[in-house]
């Protein structure tokens, strides 16, 4: 008999046998390795995709081959002289894919750098991918953004659907020139972001720069800069198809109010979700009062100088009778009482979280009504809103926060006694208090009963504002905590 041995192998002998994966497991791979935006930075070279495309032949034709990695791209115009075209050689690999694209800068300044220019970018961004972009967001020099929207010749975006306009050093637009007919065309777009500075007094419906927007088909809209009370009514008068609008009014003085006193209400059956922020608390109730909300679902009304938009009669009357029955995220800067709180019934504030117990996620009502901590332990433990997965509760104006505190724990207490954990995940709370040095044993209170509340498992975002009560009502310490950004 004739036996037949088969050499082994050594270990180093098999380390350099090739190992070839099939494409198909290449491509899993490499989608599973590499983020989707691909951020052409100072350190571009350092990105996954550049650097499995440099391993071998092979890989980097399967990489070229992935046209989905080279179509979201956000490229720095301060990464290097010659981005532009840097941008533009990897654009080219996404080969007909709908590109994702978004051009900006590190931040806003009153000049603009030399390199790279409004024309190289027009030629080697906006040109060759007009055709093939579906989403392009600009954080850019002003002159990008004025040399984009008079382009001398037509040019069409045939499948863009968001576009985003935000100058980062100054300039306005003006009527100069201005091409006597639009030369853009986006056909398909429904979601605008626009921050680019107007000439005083010039309403946004009404600057020739933006005659090729279709504003009936405009679903989201968020407007970045300050805009007059009367403009964003007439946007929502004109935008019929408008179900997000995120806007900063001016403030409402006595000649604003002069505008908008006769306008007819506006019936919104598509807005689904409303932020806005009123610089002052002047004049916030007239403008509420012209709208009818029947499909709202987002809520969010901020303000700027931090004093809170206060509780009145009209508040209370626009969340119970003129926003529908869908109410999910409720956001209120009401951080102060006014003078109508006392002539508001306690019980009759409590007629709008009623109405929106079984749909309610998320409230950030700061003064609750009045009624022994009767409210908050309904709250806690679900009995009110049995969805409510965020709360915010801001201790600053009550005389006595322990007790609050005490209701919340009364709550956890009972719900745990039925053999349940309370719906609420997220608990924020805003204190004002002596700082720790002033009034150690206030402090040490304090603490013990936060620690006590931690332990309920929940995510708790509290915030200490120490000695200065103007700084209690800091809208930026709300909204960065409950939305996650301050804008």
């Amino acid at each position: 008999m004739v036996h037949s041995a088969t050499p082994s192998l050594s270990t180093d002998t098999l380390d350099n046998i090739p190992v070839h994966l099939p494409p198909e497991l290449l491509r899993t791979i490499f989608a599973l390795a590499t983020d989707k935006k691909f951020n052409l930075t100072q350190d571009f070279t350092n990105d996954d995709r550049i650097r499995l495309s440099h391993v071998c032949s092979s890989w980097r034709s399967v990489l070229l081959g992935m046209k989905e990695l080279w179509s979201d791209m956000v490229i720095d115009l301060e990464a290097h002289p010659r981005i532009l075209a840097v941008a533009s050689r990897f654009l080219s690999r996404a080969d007909g894919v709908p590109l994702s694209i978004s051009v900006r800068m590190n931040g806003a300044a009153n000049y603009a750098p030399r390199d790279p220019s409004a024309d190289e970018f027009i030629d080697k961004i906006i040109l060759p991918y007009a055709a093939f972009t579906q989403s392009l967001r600009l954080y850019v020099p002003f002159r990008y953004i004025s040399m984009l929207l008079t382009l001398p010749f037509a040019l069409s975006f045939p499948i863009l659907e968001s576009l985003s306009l935000r100058q980062a050093s100054y300039g306005i637009l003006s009527q100069t020139a201005i091409p006597t007919t639009p030369h853009l065309s986006f056909p398909r777009l429904h979601t605008f972001e626009f921050g680019a500075r107007l000439p005083e007094h010039k309403s946004l419906l009404e600057v020739p720069q933006l005659s090729f927007i279709q504003w009936t088909q405009i679903t989201t809209l968020m407007i970045r800069r300050h805009i007059a009370a009367k403009t964003a009514y007439d946007i929502l008068a004109t935008c019929t198809g408008l179900r997000t609008l995120w806007a900063n009014l001016n403030s409402i003085d006595p000649d604003e109010r002069a505008r908008l006193y006769g306008s007819p209400g506006l019936y919104l059956p598509h807005l689904e979700r409303l932020h806005i922020r009123f610089c002052t608390s002047m004049g916030f109730s007239l403008f509420l009062s012209l709208l009818n909300l029947p499909s709202i679902r987002d809520l969010a009304l901020k303000e700027t100088d931090g004093n809170g938009l206060g509780w009145s009669s009209v508040l209370d009357d626009f969340l119970l009778n003129r926003c529908g029955s869908h109410l999910e995220n409720i956001f209120i800067s009401n951080s102060r009482y006014d003078d109508e709180l006392e002539a508001v019934v306690p019980g009759e504030r409590q007629f709008f979280l009623q109405k929106h117990a079984l749909t309610l996620r998320r409230l950030s009502v700061s003064c609750l009504p009045l009624t022994g901590g009767q409210t908050v332990r309904q709250l806690i433990s679900g009995e009110m809103c049995p969805q409510l997965e965020a709360l915010s509760l801001n201790l600053c104006p009550i005389d006595d926060p322990f007790e609050q505190l005490d209701y919340v724990l009364s709550a956890v207490k009972d719900v745990r006694s039925e053999g349940r954990q309370p719906p609420v995940k997220d608990l924020y709370l805003y204190n004002l208090c002596l700082h720790p040095t002033i009034n150690k044993a206030i402090s040490t209170r304090f603490d013990s009963q936060l620690r006590k509340i931690r332990k309920c498992g929940w995510r708790n975002f509290v915030s200490h504002i120490y000695d200065c009560s103007s700084c209690a009502h800091d809208p930026q310490v709300f909204e960065s905590d409950w939305f996650g950004y301050s804008a």
